[in-house]
């Protein structure tokens, strides 16, 4: 038993995050969680989504498992996450190799990571990106970062208060619960 106080993780979602296409909901047990699958299910794929969300963006090394292998496990960038990138080609007329993406045009992807105690309060770290047209460079993809505070007081005063357990939620509903950043860009809370 851990103590009301104590967060832990307990949920990491993915939407439109390299070869994951739609929301995906991963489960996390309190006692811990083990990723196991064939070469090319997404394990690694799962695990930079954790680098991405905890890690600072200018340490973030994708692909960490693969130091070893021929490549030198570079072969992964946020930018290849947000466009699916899923193959390599080489080009019959110039020879050159070319990346296969499953999202070419205007894209975006989010990764949240939940955390839970025992007194059912949640902290959810989250991060959108997003590209717009067929861009392929580093510069021109953004990203956003939000952390969501979820309490089951805040819930109950929302819900006394006409927001009803499936109703839309809307950015008016949402702002209560979101710890906003503050002009220099560093997190208020």
């Amino acid at each position: 038993m851990t103590a009301p106080e104590q967060f832990r993780m307990s949920k990491l979602q993915v939407f439109n995050w390299g070869t994951f296409s739609g929301v995906h909901d991963i489960p996390i047990a309190e006692r811990g969680f083990l990723f196991v699958g064939r070469s090319g299910s997404g394990k690694t794929t799962l695990l930079d989504a954790f680098s991405a969300l905890l890690v600072p963006p200018k340490w973030v090394d994708f692909n960490a498992a693969a130091r070893d292998g021929e490549r030198g496990g570079r072969d992964r960038s946020l930018l290849s996450y947000v466009r699916g990138a899923w193959a390599e080609q080489q080009d019959d007329d110039s020879g050159l190799i070319a990346t296969r993406y499953l999202r070419t045009g205007t894209a975006w992807s989010g990764l949240a990571l939940s955390y839970r105690n025992s007194a059912d309060d949640v902290i959810v770290l989250v991060q959108l990106f997003w590209i717009r047209g067929k861009s392929n460079t580093r510069e021109d993809l953004r990203r956003y970062f939000l952390i969501f505070e979820l309490s089951r007081a805040r819930i109950s005063a929302h819900t006394r208060n006409g927001f009803a357990a499936g109703s839309a939620l809307t950015t008016n509903s949402l702002s209560s619960f979101c710890i906003r950043p503050n002009r220099q860009r560093t997190w208020a809370i």
